[in-house]
């Protein structure tokens, strides 16, 4: 891995980075550059699309470095690379280009260690001098954020799974690169659920089903750009600050809602196959219970909720409360006295019910 050192021309650093030799530097361990795709597992049909996010940051979280060479490396028999959407254009060597990257080129070398990828583009950024006053430079300049949107396109004979490999050419000085892959298998198309999140607390939901359910996986985003304090589910807790020994949260139950707090106001993307409502049973227990919801869309509770309402008696149905973000919802109380009457994409609900039960949600 070539390492990059205040260059008097970027013509230095784009060779380095078109060659790609592998040079041996001392370094930190834990001083490493991260170029992490998400999400990390996605699937998707023959003739597909496939759009990654390449989100960039540091470890330990640092503005001060010289820039970065990344490798995208994919079998083309299975992918074609379609354009890279957002590249970040602030100390992009390659910016002469109209996309923003460079290739693609064929892997004679097997530059990633993987002989089933044959082809690979490339992106770099470097600086000739690190300005602490450059707030746009980027990197150096941030410790994270996204680099570049990569559209991918699967083959019309798209079968099984093909992995796309995230490599470095070129590091900043005393950095080394964490590897990271992506693993693309043929199954339902995934589709993009953004979630707004406020600085605290938010009670949260999906109605998509993301492949990697797991904590570093759905919120990977929020942990590299060091907005993540910590999530609640079940009573088990995760926090990116403490080893995995000490988490119990290890994967996220969808049929549930969770607790996030976050260290500032933040965009949450979550990706994933579509929820079906109907096919998708919630076990209530007596008392309350912190429940996701499902549809794309607003709709009224009444509506998306009857089958825990008795519309002939409502003093009898088994839904007695519910509640989000010091709204209320009571099925006996008229809606002038309601505060809550709508569910909402993304939230997620605290309903009180007086017996155990399984309800689905019903589709207007």
């Amino acid at each position: 891995m070539t390492n990059i050192k205040k260059l008097n021309s970027t013509s230095c650093i784009l060779a380095y980075l078109a060659v790609g030799l592998v040079i041996l530097i001392s370094a930190n361990s834990q001083q490493t550059q991260h170029a992490r795709p998400h999400p990390s597992q996605t699937t998707a049909p023959a003739d597909g699309n496939v759009i990654i996010d390449m989100q960039y940051f540091t470890v330990p979280d640092t503005r001060s470095l010289t820039g970065i060479g990344i490798r995208i490396h994919y079998q083309s028999s299975k992918i074609t690379l379609d354009n890279a959407s957002d590249v970040l254009r602030t100390a992009n060597i390659l910016a002469d280009s109209s996309a923003g990257y460079g290739g693609p080129y064929d892997d004679d070398l097997n530059l990633d260690g993987d002989l089933d990828t044959d082809k690979y583009i490339l992106f770099g950024w470097a600086q000739h001098e690190y300005d602490p006053q450059d707030l746009n430079a980027v990197p150096p300049g941030i410790s994270s954020g996204l680099l570049a949107k990569v559209n991918l396109l699967t083959a019309h004979n798209f079968a099984g799974s093909t992995t796309i490999n995230f490599r470095a050419s070129a590091t900043a000085e005393g950095y080394t690169f964490a590897n990271s892959s992506l693993i693309i298998s043929e199954g339902a198309a995934q589709v993009k659920q953004t979630i707004n999140l406020k600085m605290g607390w938010n009670h949260l939901s999906f109605n998509v089903e993301p492949s990697d359910l797991t904590p570093e996986g759905v919120f990977g985003i929020l942990i590299g750009n060091n907005k993540l304090d910590k999530v609640i589910s079940e009573n088990k807790n995760y926090s990116p600050d403490l080893p995995n020994t000490l988490n119990s949260l290890i994967t996220l139950n969808i049929q549930k809602g969770f607790w996030v707090r976050a260290k500032g106001n933040t965009t949450l993307s979550v990706t994933g196959i579509p929820i079906n409502p109907q096919s998708h049973t919630i076990s209530l227990k007596s008392g309350w219970n912190s429940v996701p919801y499902f549809l794309g869309s607003k709709q009224d509770i009444r509506t998306v909720m009857a089958n825990l309402i008795d519309t002939d008696n409502v003093s009898i149905s088994n839904l007695q409360r519910l509640t989000y973000e010091g709204l209320n919802f009571d099925p006996r109380a008229d809606e002038s006295v309601n505060s809550l009457l709508q569910l909402k994409p993304g939230a997620g609900y605290w309903v009180k019910v007086g017996n155990d039960d399984d309800f689905n949600y019903s589709v207007p």
